[in-house]
């Protein structure tokens, strides 16, 4: 049993995700960073030990149709953390937002040949906590807290 902590409330589902929008224009800066859009699904990932959860925008369970994401994540050495990123399916020349979508409609029984045929991946944008609450912390802590379990 793991004791309490301070980001024990931010380890449970759901968490509401800052919503990117449509600019004409990038803002200039070096205070400013961006992220490409992979043609995904917006993914925030708790693990409080052994429990792992996706979290889509919409603070549905992901991860049934994602097992090899959990499976990723439950690999890792650190075993608390809430990280905030995108589900994408690379294919030969992009990304398939389709394969995504055909994930949550196919059974078990189709799903072992779905992962193997076509792995789906996670990049992560940003770490909101990990042993502590990062989210009055600057963006570029968080970020390189993100990159420094993946």
């Amino acid at each position: 049993m793991t004791s309490k902590s301070s980001i024990d409330k931010f380890l449970s589902p759901p968490i509401t995700p800052m919503k990117a929008g449509a600019v004409k224009s990038f803002p200039i800066g070096k205070e400013w960073m961006y992220e490409p859009k992979s043609d995904g699904f917006r993914c925030l990932i708790f693990r409080d030990e052994e429990n792992i959860f996706l979290q889509s925008r919409t603070g549905k369970s992901l991860a049934p149709a994602f097992p090899e994401i959990v499976a990723a994540f439950r690999a890792l050495s650190p075993k608390r953390f809430v990280l905030d990123g995108e589900l994408a399916m690379p294919t030969e020349n992009d990304f398939s937002f389709n394969g995504l979508v055909n994930r949550l409609r196919i059974g078990s029984a189709r799903l072992a040949l779905e992962v193997r045929d076509s792995p789906a991946i996670y990049i992560a944008f940003d770490m909101l906590a990990n042993s502590e609450n990062l989210l009055g912390s600057p963006f570029r802590l968080r970020r390189n807290s993100s990159r420094a379990i993946l």
